[in-house]
């Protein structure tokens, strides 16, 4: 999504000649400040809280993923008390289970099957506190985000935006593009 925006700012860049080279063209600070001043609607709806937001965690899982790890959903659990025993409650009866599960394992395999199965012990035990989450680290914190329930919102934003940059490069060719509006376009 983050390069259909780089090639909307590169569109938009060479319609209205904003004078940016081809790696410079994206939502960055100076070729916003031009986007102020040349078409200052186009910049106020991308300011509107929820493209905005969009934008924000866009670019935070942009940013992650080109500069350390693909940000991948997960569950968050809390720690219980039945998924804080010890080892030592556990591996008896993980020992036995391996035993009938896979009879005649390799000595060399045995003790990490143990400790697989014990840590996957523990995590059955603990409480789901949300399914498919990806933590976005910021320096102050972070925040939750959900991809696959805001995918639909995420697309129509994508939309939106994609949109309005067309109506401002292409004028004419899509119905008009009300900005007053959050972005919705009518006629």
């Amino acid at each position: 999504m983050w390069g259909a925006l780089d090639h909307l700012c590169l569109l938009l860049n060479g319609v209205h000649s904003y004078g940016f080279k081809e790696s410079q063209c994206g939502l960055y600070k100076s070729f916003r400040e031009v986007m102020k001043r040349r078409h200052p609607d186009l910049a106020s709806f991308l300011d509107t809280e929820d493209i905005a937001r969009f934008l924000m965690v866009l670019s935070d899982l942009r940013n992650a993923a080109a500069h350390r790890i693909i940000p991948m959903p997960t569950s968050v659990l809390q720690e219980t008390e039945a998924s804080s025993v010890s080892d030592e409650v556990l591996r008896p009866a993980i020992e036995q289970e391996l035993d009938e599960d896979l009879p005649g394992i390799a000595p060399s395999l045995r003790e990490s099957f143990i400790a697989f199965r014990i840590q996957q012990r523990r995590i059955q035990q603990m409480r789901r506190l949300a399914e498919s989450v990806v933590f976005v680290r910021k320096e102050n914190g972070g925040y939750f985000y959900e991809p696959y329930i805001s995918a639909d919102h995420d697309l129509d934003c994508l939309n939106q935006i994609t949109r309005a940059f067309l109506g401002v490069c292409l004028p004419g060719s899509l119905p008009a593009w009300n900005p007053g509006s959050r972005g919705q376009f009518g006629v």
